[in-house]
Order: C-alpha cells, then sequence, then structure tokens
C-alpha cells in the first residue's frame, strides 16, 4: 500500500491497489472518499482534512508528500525522515558534532543535540529567515546551516 500526502490540499490518499479503470468514487462521510474498481473491490481512500483526522506526524515516514512544490521543504523532510529510520546523526560543519532527528512534522523539525542533550524546534519560518547572526543568538546557527544543506533549503 501507498500513502501520498498533500499539505496544500490537506488530503491524504492510501493507494490499495493500482486502478486499471478510472475508480468508482463512493463518498462516505464529509471528508471521507472510497474509491472501488469494476469489480467492486476497494481500490483506495481518500482523506479530506488528514490533519485533523489522521496523526500525519506518525503517518510521515509511510509517506510521499506531494503538491505544489515547496523549495526544499519536502527534500528536508524526507532526508530527515531517512536519518531518523537509519538511526544516523546529523553532522554539523564546523562543530563536527552529532544531532539526532527526534521528530519530523508537517511544519517543524525536532533534533537532539548529543553534546547538551537539549531539543531544538526548528520551523519552515525559522529555515526561511537567513539571518545567521539571529539563528547564532538563538544557539542554533550550525544546526540551521546544516538544515539548509541537507534540503538545498532557499527562502522564497
Amino acid at each position: 500500500m501507498q500513502i501520498t500526502y498533500d499539505p496544500e490540499a490537506d488530503a491524504a490518499y492510501f493507494h490499495i491497489c493500482e486502478k486499471t479503470e478510472p475508480p468508482d468514487t463512493r463518498q462516505f462521510d464529509e471528508d471521507l472518499f472510497l474509491d472501488f474498481d469494476e469489480a467492486n473491490r476497494l481500490v483506495g481512500v481518500e482523506v479530506l482534512a488528514a490533519s485533523r483526522r489522521l496523526d500525519i506526524n506518525q503517518l510521515l515516514p509511510f509517506v510521499e508528500i506531494i503538491g505544489r512544490e515547496e523549495p526544499g521543504w519536502r527534500k528536508l523532510v524526507v532526508k530527515l525522515l531517512n536519518h531518523k529510520q537509519e538511526c544516523q546523526p546529523i553532522l554539523t560543519k564546523i562543530q563536527k558534532k552529532k544531532n539526532w532527528v527526534e521528530e519530523v512534522g508537517i511544519d517543524r523539525v525536532k533534533i537532539k543535540r548529543e553534546s547538551t542533550g537539549n531539543t531544538v524546534t526548528i520551523t519552515r519560518e525559522d529555515l526561511d529567515n537567513k539571518d545567521r547572526e539571529w539563528h547564532r543568538i538563538k544557539k542554533r546557527k550550525a544546526i540551521v546551516e546544516k538544515l539548509w544543506d541537507i534540503g538545498s533549503y532557499q527562502a522564497v
């Protein structure tokens, strides 16, 4: 089964099996649609308002994120999920310190610093903020710069 999530539409789709023909879509309730094939077998489920109805953070490791391109953010999310699943640290350039991915959300990531044990939460808005001095004062310049590198993240 494949799961896709479109953050723009806040819609998740559970692909149960390959569709050969356009599906027969039936509305189950306000935000839930079921797709059936020509043999009346369930082939997919679409959930609208997915962030309200599902725990997207729990699903993210299994989800392909689709929708309008957000510069670097999707690439960053996928790479951080891979780091988390493979238990690989993120090493900052200059300090060469290990940082572990604690949580990857739709709009934020939590990184745990091995050196201090502190958890740092970084949002998309933080990554759009290119003021290195601001990040230095917040004591997270090295990890933010590494996240920029990992995701090729660029402010819009």
